[in-house]
């Protein structure tokens, strides 16, 4: 079964986004998702828990940057360099793992 895409969400009022329960460093806390135009490809709000993506990513650049937004949540770090460089190495290696299980696809 391949990874939903964005076009699976088509249907969904993605601006008011879904809840999901997600590790802390503080312990399992309720944060909202939610789609909204912007130029990067998520962001992390600690004020509003909540992570936003921006629309119309690919699967493989949605899979990586939701896993890269759960690694803010999950460690606490923001966005120094370091930490930005360390976030994007294990999204793109989580996400190649997935790619190569084929627990998603592509898209064409």
């Amino acid at each position: 079964m391949a990874w939903p895409s964005l076009r699976f969400f088509r249907g969904l009022n993605m601006a008011k986004g879904f809840r999901v329960q997600l590790p802390t460093p503080e312990g399992v806390q309720q944060w909202r998702v939610a789609f909204k135009r912007m130029t990067a490809f998520g962001l992390t709000s600690w004020k509003s828990k909540t992570i936003w993506l921006r629309p119309n990513q690919t699967t493989e650049e949605l899979v990586d940057t939701v896993i890269h937004e759960a690694c803010h949540v999950a460690t606490g770090l923001g966005s120094d360099q370091k930490v930005e460089e360390s976030i994007e190495r294990v999204a793109a290696g989580a996400t190649a793992m997935l790619l190569h299980l084929k627990l998603i696809a592509e898209d064409e």
